[in-house]
């Protein structure tokens, strides 16, 4: 822990998971104290975690706060706080972020990105999109695809698959014995077909035809695109790919052009190797009661099936501050960083268990009222397991205008998570600096080892 150098610590450490580590001897008291959650605040869960990576991510978490492993927090929501102003900041540089958009195509030749095409807006469109089988739900009747709140259903045979994602606030809706499909978050009703019975939704699920099948995946388009009104090209000296892993992949797959040359090849190897964590789940309760609490509002557990973090917003952001002072109310979210879907296979599972586990965690709620709840539940978070770093792309490719950006990348210093994403786009901008004959910026990081030299 006090020393980690790349690559010496990976090859040494990369080939085992997180719980077969464990297993030869590390003390269980320090591991279910401290390590557990960490490994678990990874998003990975420890029977897939590389013991490689769960150290480096130790390492510089640990190394790189003067107070361990205590963390500030923001203010105000994640959109007011951070997103905002980052785009302000770059719009004050008169350049242009461009939302809504759907890549349809990027165009590669003699070992350059020439271009790319896309289209601006949310409605449906023309672009197909592959999405794996979700083998826990399907059987001989239906089959269903994606997880979280991105699933699909679709009649064995069929040629035709519907979205299960609510119309409403985007829960993942549940097929009942009637035929219907429920909303377990605020009750919204469709009818076999997806049209809306009852609210709050308001618009249709909608549909998508099956353009492709094999064992495991399938390919969906818009089964009634909307056509948006024109298809933009785009031209750039230097392109950065800066997505979660689902979208690197996507836009990897839209590559048109010369895609048998050995650099294509080899880069198409090493992003489809990449992996993706199993799910996690966040849920939000707003009670009509405050409660006493004597820890910290941001507090990790141990020991419930589900829960792994429990936060407190009407006392940290000042939105929900606002709101509590006006109705005597209480804003409280569970995290579960990594879950079975094994476990928990459909999201009314996830939201029973966890106001169980939350009224245990809190027995004053019990007789307090829930006036409202989100779920926010997604299968996209980057996976770390055994033997995957020697295999990952770096920020820098051999494409020369090309680079990858994301917590996914390998990278030549300890990092992880958020931080690996943030200081893979500062590499990725170096390099491009570099090309350009300019100095580059100095990235700061942890140092390697030795506890006196921090």
């Amino acid at each position: 822990i006090a020393g980690f150098q790349i690559p010496q610590s990976f090859e040494h450490l990369d080939g085992i998971s997180v719980a077969e580590w464990v297993n030869q001897g590390f003390p269980q008291g320090l591991y279910d104290l401290y390590f557990l959650p960490f490994a678990k605040s990874s998003l990975n869960s420890p029977d897939i975690l590389s013991a490689g990576e769960l150290l480096q991510f130790f390492h510089f978490y640990f190394f790189g706060n003067p107070e361990g492993l205590a963390f500030s927090g923001t203010k105000d929501d994640m959109g007011t706080g951070l997103v905002q102003p980052i785009v302000t900041a770059i719009q004050q540089q008169e350049n242009q972020i461009i939302t809504e958009a759907t890549v349809n195509q990027i165009n590669y030749d003699q070992g350059k990105i020439n271009s790319l095409n896309f289209q601006q807006g949310n409605s449906q469109n023309a672009v197909p999109f592959w999405v794996e089988k979700n083998q826990l739900l399907s059987n001989n009747e239906v089959e269903y695809y994606g997880a979280g709140d991105r699933v699909f259903i679709a009649a064995t045979n069929s040629q035709e698959a519907m979205s299960l994602t609510c119309t409403h606030q985007g829960c993942t809706v549940s097929k009942q014995d009637d035929g219907t499909f429920l909303c377990p978050c605020h009750g919204a009703l469709y009818n076999e077909k997806g049209e809306v019975l009852e609210g709050p939704a308001k618009r249709n699920l909608p549909h998508y035809k099956i353009e492709q099948k094999n064992n495991n995946s399938v390919q969906l388009i818009a089964l009634n695109p909307v056509t948006l009104e024109k298809t933009t090209t785009m031209e750039a000296d230097y392109y950065v790919i800066a997505t979660d892993v689902p979208g690197v992949k996507q836009l990897w797959g839209l590559i048109k052009g010369n895609n048998n040359d050995q650099i294509y090849q080899k880069i198409t190897q090493q992003i489809n190797q990449l992996a993706v964590a199993d799910p996690f789940a966040v849920a939000r309760f707003w009670f009509d009661r405050d409660f006493a609490w004597e820890h910290s509002d941001f507090s990790s557990l141990s020991g419930y099936k589900l829960t792994d973090s429990i936060t407190l917003y009407h006392h940290i952001q000042q939105q929900f501050i606002d709101w509590a002072k006006r109705t005597g109310g209480s804003v409280v979210e569970l995290h579960a960083y990594c879950y079975k879907e094994t476990e928990f296979p459909t999201q009314e599972a996830l939201l029973t268990t966890f106001e169980q586990e939350l009224l245990e965690i809190v027995p004053e709620l019990v007789d307090a009222n829930c006036l409202h709840r989100e779920l926010v539940n997604q299968k996209n978070f980057s996976g770390y397991p055994p033997n995957s770093y020697q295999q990952r792309p770096e920020t820098r490719t051999e494409i020369d205008n090309l680079f990858l950006a994301g917590d996914w990348v390998k990278m030549p210093f300890p990092c992880g998570l958020m931080e690996r994403a943030v200081s893979s786009g500062l590499l990725a901008a170096n390099e491009i600096l570099n090309q350009e004959g300019l100095q580059r910026r100095t990235i700061l990081t942890v140092t390697p080892e030795g506890l006196l030299k921090i």
